[in-house]
């Protein structure tokens, strides 16, 4: 197999060092996860409650929360899931004012009905005294797919073996948009956080504070077999999964979302206009989406250039994506998305499209971004480090 890079002396020193920092970190707790059925996206599986009841959570480093959908939200798509009930769980604690979870600077407001309203930075929205029934405050959230509600809890969680007793999460009541989604019970965020509600409410920064975990480090292991095992590990990274020459880490860009600067993408050896001179170009790393996604004034100038035929005739000459970045010690790698990972097709490979979504949050204004998800994750194997404000990427082992 062709390799990613050519390795120098000076290179596999490097690595060697880097390697050696996170050698403490191999040891982890490690949790299985599975591919859901028609998606491309991944569910492990956390227990909640007491007695504990099983819930299929979507992994999802481009959010923060740990969201359950309620046995109140009125959907069809709801009750076809496990959902979350609060009042059959002895360990259930209902929170009412959710105010000392917005910070001081939240814009202040009043809604259609007269209720006050706080907005924090990171567009959370809190109704004080919002639910009708119970006076509680509620928060709205808005997710890539749709918008929720949520009220608040108090309850006992466990993740593999580890528990925490009074883990702060949130019942959606209402969910709007695509958010709600038959394949997962509800979402557990990893994304980057520091305070208020969405550290409150994410379950890293959770164990870590409580002491059972002794890092904020996690990584993923998407297998290229969909029958087979995907693994998340927490406190480290397991190193049988990963051909450690390969293994750079990259600074983040912002501390914003998972996210680090890339500095070319290329179809074959061809440029592909995406990203744009005057501004940073950077990958949102996000195991809650599945193909490469583009802003959507971006996606016909990829379509263009990826010409798929959709009998999948051309499919034997289609070309590598080639993503370029930097590494943190100043050396250029080259991550390749090959078309199996970039191209939807059927069994016998008759039925063809070009695998990318347009997603609107991406239109930041201040830089140019794409989001490389699972897909893109199959290949790497991907470590998220909290401590050091950075990932670390590397081919993925498949045997």
């Amino acid at each position: 197999m062709k390799k990613l890079y050519k390795a120098s002396a000076s290179s596999k020193a490097k690595n060697k060092a880097r390697l050696n920092n996170y050698k403490k970190l191999t040891t982890s707790t490690k949790i299985e996860l599975t591919r859901a059925e028609a998606q491309l996206l991944y569910v492990g599986k956390i227990s909640v409650g007491t007695p504990p009841v099983s819930y299929k959570m979507l992994i999802d480093t481009g959010s923060s929360n740990l969201v359950l959908s309620s046995e109140r939200c009125p959907t069809n798509q709801c009750q076809e899931k496990q959902v979350y009930k609060a009042s059959e769980s002895s360990s259930s604690v209902k929170l009412k004012d959710l105010s000392e979870f917005f910070p001081k600077n939240s814009e202040k407001s009043k809604n259609s009905e007269g209720k006050t309203t706080l907005t924090d930075e990171d567009g959370n929205v809190l109704i004080q005294d919002g639910d009708k029934d119970t006076k509680r405050d509620l928060v709205e959230m808005t997710y890539g797919a749709g918008t929720i509600e949520c009220l608040a809890n108090k309850d006992k969680v466990c993740f593999g073996k580890i528990c925490i007793d009074e883990m702060m999460i949130l019942e959606s009541i209402e969910e709007k948009g695509s958010y709600s989604n038959e394949f997962f019970d509800g979402i557990l965020g990893l994304d980057f956080v520091f305070d208020g509600l969405d550290a409150k409410t994410n379950l890293l920064n959770t164990l870590y504070e409580e002491g059972k975990i002794s890092n904020t480090i996690f990584s993923f292991y998407f297998n290229i077999d969909d029958s087979l095992p995907s693994e998340l590990s927490l406190g480290g990274y397991n190193e049988a999964k990963v051909k450690k020459e390969t293994l750079h880490f990259y600074k983040l860009f912002t501390n914003e979302y998972w996210e680090i600067k890339i500095t070319e993408i290329l179809y074959g050896d061809k440029v592909i206009p995406l990203c744009d001179k005057d501004l940073p170009c950077t990958a949102i790393i996000d195991s809650g989406t599945g193909p490469l996604a583009v802003e959507p004034s971006k996606l016909k100038m990829l379509q263009d250039t990826i010409d798929v035929s959709s009998d999948c005739s051309n499919f034997s000459t289609l070309k590598d994506i080639r993503i370029k970045s930097v590494d943190n010690e100043g050396e250029d790698v080259v991550f390749k998305i090959p078309k199996e990972l970039y191209i939807g097709a059927n069994e016998n490979i008759s039925d063809c499209e070009l695998g990318v979504l347009d997603v609107d949050i991406l239109e930041f204004g201040n830089r140019r971004s794409i989001i490389l998800g699972s897909q893109f994750m199959k290949k790497y194997y991907s470590v998220f480090d909290k401590e050091n404000n950075q990932i670390g990427l590397g081919e993925a082992v498949h045997n």
